[in-house]
């Protein structure tokens, strides 16, 4: 178990940590039987792989944890007889070191959603372009190792495809912006796809925005993933009571943070911090 260090940790996620242990331990968390929490990863370096295991045995026991295919037909409003909490793994960029978190996920038959970067995959200085476009400041202390910087080959996702995992765009470079031109949002929806489909032989339903989703579309870039894709997977938290396939909320997770940073994510309180940006996301998809 990941314990608080300022090596890893910010200063202010010790609130986080404190409010997380308070609600758990204090605040009884009433299930919402519709609810369906979306958490995004991002890398899952080597070292944080036992408390990604704790995170994810967390929430077997918790949620019903579903598959991206079964996810689809809820946002599609097939939504099953019995209902209960449920939960969708997602995994943002496509490094290479999320493979062995995969291989976790694997052994507990849950799939997952991975939202990949074509020319990160492509590009020849792949640890130059991670650090340029992906994650400007590194900490050392999570990340270290080439794998971390490394983005998932073609070969391997053809890989994760034939064990029933999904695969997403999540923009042709990791540049998207709500100021740039209509070319280049092209490229980044509709470009993306594309190549993706080409490299896969798949058909790609699912986008996923960059960064703060808020900043990086625009109205053309809505219009353009409407045209092009059947979901749009946004940064903004919540539950996803209402299920709206072009505003999924998702919950950002990582796999280094303790365990109640982790529980402070996926609880109410947190939830009622993101409800301006809801309103903002859905107005803006709307």
């Amino acid at each position: 178990m990941v314990k608080f260090s300022t090596k890893i940790h910010k200063k202010r996620d010790l609130l986080k940590v404190f409010l997380g242990y308070l609600e758990h331990n204090f605040i009884k968390r009433n299930k919402i039987k519709n609810e369906l929490l979306v958490l995004n990863y991002h890398g899952v370096p080597e070292n944080f792989l036992n408390n990604f295991n704790w995170q994810i045995n967390y929430l077997i026991k918790n949620f019903s944890i579903i598959s991206p295919s079964n996810a689809f037909n809820i946002f599609n409003g097939q939504e099953p007889k019995h209902y209960q909490p449920k939960i969708l793994i997602t995994f943002d960029d496509g490094t290479k070191n999320i493979l062995k978190a995969i291989e976790i996920l694997d052994e507990k038959n849950i799939k997952s959603i991975i939202f990949i970067i074509p020319d990160f995959i492509d590009s020849i200085d792949q640890k130059k372009y991670y650090k340029k476009n992906i994650r400007p400041e590194i900490n050392p202390n999570i990340e270290n190792s080439d794998e971390d910087f490394s983005a998932i080959s073609w070969d391997s996702l053809i890989n994760l495809l034939k064990n029933n995992h999904h695969i997403g765009s999540h923009s042709l470079t990791h540049k998207m912006n709500n100021n740039n031109p209509k070319k280049v949002i092209e490229n980044e929806i509709i470009k993306s796809k594309k190549v993706i489909q080409n490299k896969l032989n798949i058909d790609v339903e699912s986008f996923c925005s960059i960064n703060n989703s808020l900043l990086s579309i625009n109205k053309y870039a809505i219009k353009k993933i409407k045209e092009n894709y059947s979901f749009h997977f946004t940064t903004i938290a919540g539950n996803n009571i209402e299920k709206k396939p072009y505003s999924i909320k998702r919950i950002n997770v990582e796999a280094f943070w303790t365990k109640y940073q982790f529980l402070f994510a996926i609880g109410k309180i947190e939830n009622f911090r993101w409800k301006r940006k809801r309103k903002k996301i859905d107005f803006l998809m709307d």
